[in-house]
């Protein structure tokens, strides 16, 4: 019987073979900390099946992340736990950039055949 296998394999190469991850990330990282300066969007953002009372798995995710960004981890993990690892997800993300960037050297994941 094989052993099991990771369906993701992580490589050290010399190119970024993800560089739009560092760009969502960033984008990501502005917006929350524009929420956590500023507050809240004023405008709903639920989608259509909110309005029909089917919650998806998303919902609260935006105040989820607000209150991440403001450091109440707590309010975070109640409002929707996705929200801690999106933020922590997002600064490794950064941290990879600027190793690479200084290095030369990029850790990149791809799926195992």
């Amino acid at each position: 019987m094989p052993a099991w296998r990771s369906p993701v394999e992580f490589r050290v190469e010399a190119r970024d073979r993800h560089p739009w991850f560092a760009l969502a990330a960033l984008g990501g990282l502005v917006l929350g900390g524009l929420m956590a300066v500023f507050g809240l969007p004023p405008i709903d953002i639920h989608g259509p099946l909110h309005y029909l009372g089917i919650m998806d798995p998303g919902c609260g995710g935006t105040r989820s992340v607000w209150a991440a960004m403001r450091g109440d981890l707590a309010m975070s993990w109640r409002y929707n736990p996705i929200g801690i690892p999106l933020v922590v997800g997002a600064v490794a993300t950064l941290l990879r950039l600027l190793v690479g960037v200084a290095t030369g050297r990029w850790l990149n994941a791809t799926c195992a055949p």
